[in-house]
């Protein structure tokens, strides 16, 4: 009787421990049940925010490309207006040097035509009468041109353009403004 009854006293301590056991084993698969929905929902929320993101991944992608595809073409346009205003400054340049030429050519005949008449103030007056030879302007006779020759002529001896004889023509009356001042200041 002591063998049965020790034996029973620790099947009984063995099944108080498993129902102890099952109680605790409940409980966490019960907090894993939660945990699980709480994991699915969990998976279902980024599952959709990867899924937002992806197709913002996409609209940026396409954005960027537009916007790349637009900024080269702004890019070429910039090229192409930056090689047409280099062309434009060039020729500025070219132009302005020509005027100076023209302008500083009809200063040295102003003065080569003042020094051979400089004393004769009849002589001045007499070219300016007959249309010949106006007040700092070159004789053209003397050069054996007219003043189609000079508007032509690329040598050096007259302008080029319309523009470059009204620049020298400004030149001419500003200077002539000038020497009228000193003159009436003598």
């Amino acid at each position: 009787m002591d063998f049965a009854f020790y034996l029973d006293l620790v099947m009984i301590v063995l099944l108080i421990a498993t129902i102890i056991y099952a109680v605790i084993l409940n409980r966490k698969l019960a907090a894993f049940r939660r945990s699980r929905e709480d994991m699915q929902n969990f998976l279902t929320a980024f599952n959709a925010a990867n899924e937002r993101a992806e197709t913002s991944i996409r609209a940026l992608k396409e954005m960027a490309e537009d916007s790349g595809e637009k900024l080269r073409e702004d890019i070429e346009k910039a090229e192409a207006l930056n090689e047409d205003l280099t062309f434009m400054v060039d020729r500025g340049e070219s132009i302005a040097n020509r005027l100076e030429k023209a302008a500083s050519d009809v200063n040295a005949g102003r003065r080569g035509g003042n020094s051979a008449s400089g004393s004769n103030p009849s002589s001045k007056s007499g070219n300016a009468a007959s249309g010949k030879h106006t007040a700092g302007a070159p004789d053209l006779a003397s050069l054996g041109k007219d003043r189609n020759d000079v508007i032509d002529d690329r040598d050096g001896y007259g302008v080029e353009t319309r523009a470059e004889e009204l620049a020298a023509r400004m030149v001419r009356d500003m200077e002539r403004g000038g020497r009228s001042d000193a003159q009436d200041q003598d």
